[in-house]
């Protein structure tokens, strides 16, 4: 019994050495992080021959990343940011994020809500929600992930529009501060 037990704790040290993301997936301060999210459902509207057609889209992965407050994505929205978890009581802080699909180049900056609890004394960071210009998403650290894609319903140009998407997913911890 004490060889099993042994070797189950090696097992999982061996673990906590390769994957120090899957061990604790938690976010405690303000320094940047990424969030590697994942549609598991897609679906919405295209618009055809004028009208709104309800169709499913084929799912994506995006990689969310928290960024410095000084890059650039981040330069038009420095007044907006909230420079630390402890100046704010309310345990709500705003910070820069860059949402991207997988594979593609780096995307604009947004300005998002970081939501925290605490646990033991130590904020924790638990949601993330994100109105850009193109959508809004939302996303918990190892938990949920929504993008809606709303923006086209609006445009004014009557014979083409994108596509209007609801997606959802998971969200995993990639890189921890």
């Amino acid at each position: 019994m004490k060889v099993q037990s042994a070797s189950s704790f090696i097992v999982a040290l061996a673990l906590a050495a390769v994957m120090p993301g899957a061990v604790s997936a938690e976010i405690t301060d303000s320094r940047p992080f990424s969030l590697r999210c994942v549609e598991e459902k897609s679906t919405g509207f295209n618009w055809v021959n004028k009208e709104w057609v309800q169709t499913n889209f084929k799912p994506s992965s995006y990689i969310l990343s928290k960024l410095e407050p000084t890059s650039e994505p981040c330069e038009d929205f420095q007044n907006e940011l909230s420079p630390s978890i402890e100046r704010h009581t309310s345990m709500k802080t705003t910070g820069c994020y860059m949402l991207k699909q997988v594979g593609e180049k780096d995307s604009l900056g947004d300005v998002c809500r970081e939501s925290w609890t605490e646990k033991n004394g130590t904020p924790i960071l638990t949601n993330i929600s994100c109105g850009s210009r193109l959508g809004s998403y939302r996303a918990h650290v190892d938990g949920p992930f929504a993008i809606a894609k709303t923006y086209p319903v609006f445009a004014t140009n009557e014979e083409q529009r994108d596509s209007v998407v609801v997606s959802m997913g998971k969200c995993s911890l990639m890189t921890s501060p």
